[in-house]
């Protein structure tokens, strides 16, 4: 690649995806036996979350090296400074190679952070934290530098040990954006979560709160949100700075628990911040930020079959049936026991056919891999009535394992129960 763009004339990153980002330029790669290596290079940030650096040796290296990089150092086209000092990975380098420099050596790396430095010595008053797959429609009307105005989501977010407020704020692309992600089931950034800093504000505070902030979204949207970059504005506006993080994203997925538009948005808001205090009380005891939360999306996603679908729910309850045992120190029991228990502990209403199903539909998917509607035998059927199709008996467990976790996070409005196909109906209380 050239100093000035690359010599194929186009983006080299999209040979790995869609990009949210790009940067290029002069750099300096350090190896872990201290040598280093001047390289051009690419880098950016794809719509996925990964971030990727590229490069090409210069004066070129021994084809056989193996590049073990610990740091990287640069400056792009534009003048800005460019770091990345943790976690990278080889991989493989996918652009072409230029038939004239077969000679050269190229290489890709994976990355965890990395650190674009757009302006010196100013000190950062908003953070825009940019989050993945999340739909919504602001309830407040909100004036852009341009004058333009937006309709955002204002959350004031209270825990025992401090309040904050945030405004999220669609992108200006969010209607295309969120159509595509519904046709491809795909992943991009949607939206940003916008906190203003005072002057002995600690970023890493507000950091925590996002990761918070985005395992509520979650639960809501039954599909992973995630925050991958971190941009910082002066007070004026300008960009100071952007920091990229490779974070764990999923495709988007459209089975919401919390509907992104009724009541104009409000029951988002309402959800958010009703549910923000306990899930932060109970984050630690109940790993929610630990696989029982990621457990539970990966159980709503659509890439595998129907039947590992519905195990992946069986196990979201038994992990979710550990935490619990753990958090109020319970001993022993039959799983039968244990989720009545935890039922009654966190005021989930549930008819006892509703559990007798559930236990059944669990006992089905984890000792035999498939649904209790395919496996009843008629003794099994007289005691308890199976579901008359594998779709309406996954849908049965979404529908439980969502009213699980709403209340768990203390949570009683309105919400979508997913139990009938192709019928999802509003209801107004869990």
């Amino acid at each position: 690649m050239a100093a000035e763009g690359n010599p194929l004339g186009q983006s080299l990153l999209k040979e790995y995806g869609n990009c949210l980002c790009e940067y290029h330029g002069k750099g300096v790669i350090k190896i872990e036996d201290g040598k280093k290596f001047d390289c051009l290079f690419e880098a950016g940030q794809l719509t996925n979350g990964q971030v990727l650096l590229l490069c090409d040796f210069v004066p070129p290296l021994l084809t056989d090296l193996s590049i073990s990089a610990i740091k990287f150092e640069g400056t792009t086209s534009d003048g800005f400074r460019i770091c990345a000092t943790e976690a990278f990975s080889e991989t493989s380098y996918l652009p072409d190679i230029p038939i004239d420099r077969s000679s050269g050596v190229w290489a890709a790396f994976h990355i965890q952070r990395m650190t674009v430095q757009v302006a010196e010595e100013e000190r950062s008053h908003f953070l825009h934290f940019g989050i993945t797959n999340f739909e919504f429609i602001g309830t407040e009307p909100t004036r852009a530098p341009d004058n333009s105005f937006h309709l955002t989501l204002p959350l004031d977010l209270q825990s025992d040990s401090r309040s904050t407020r945030l405004l999220i704020k669609p992108l200006d692309l969010n209607g295309k954006i969120m159509r595509r992600l519904r046709t491809l089931k795909s992943v991009d950034v949607s939206c940003e979560a916008i906190a203003e800093i005072s002057a002995d504000g600690d970023v890493a505070v507000f950091t925590e709160v996002v990761d918070d902030l985005c395992y509520i979204l979650s639960v809501a949207r039954g599909t992973k949100i995630q925050w991958v970059y971190c941009d910082s504005y002066n007070a004026a506006g300008k960009l100071i700075s952007r920091n990229h993080f490779s974070r764990i994203t999923k495709p988007y997925c459209p089975l919401p628990i919390i509907h992104p538009v009724f009541n104009g948005g409000k029951e988002t808001k309402t959800f958010i911040e009703q549910t923000y205090k306990t899930y932060v009380a109970k984050r630690e005891s109940h790993n929610l930020n630990k696989g029982t939360i990621d457990a539970y999306l990966d159980a709503k996603a659509e890439a595998d079959f129907l039947e590992m679908r519905g195990v992946k729910f069986a196990v979201a309850m038994e992990i979710l049936k550990t935490v619990f045992r753990k958090a109020i120190k319970i001993k022993g029991g039959a799983f039968r026991s244990i989720i009545e228990n935890l039922c009654d502990f966190i005021n989930l209403q549930i008819d006892p056919q509703e559990i007798n199903l559930f236990v059944e539909c669990r006992n089905s998917l984890i000792h035999e891999g498939k649904f209790y509607c395919e496996t009843a035998t008629p003794k099994k059927r007289n005691r308890c009535k199976p579901l008359n199709i594998k779709p309406e008996e996954y849908l049965f467990l979404v529908n439980f394992l969502d009213k699980v976790f709403l209340k768990l996070l203390g949570y009683s409005g309105p919400y979508i129960d997913w139990r009938i196909p192709g019928n999802p109906i509003h209801r107004d209380q869990v």
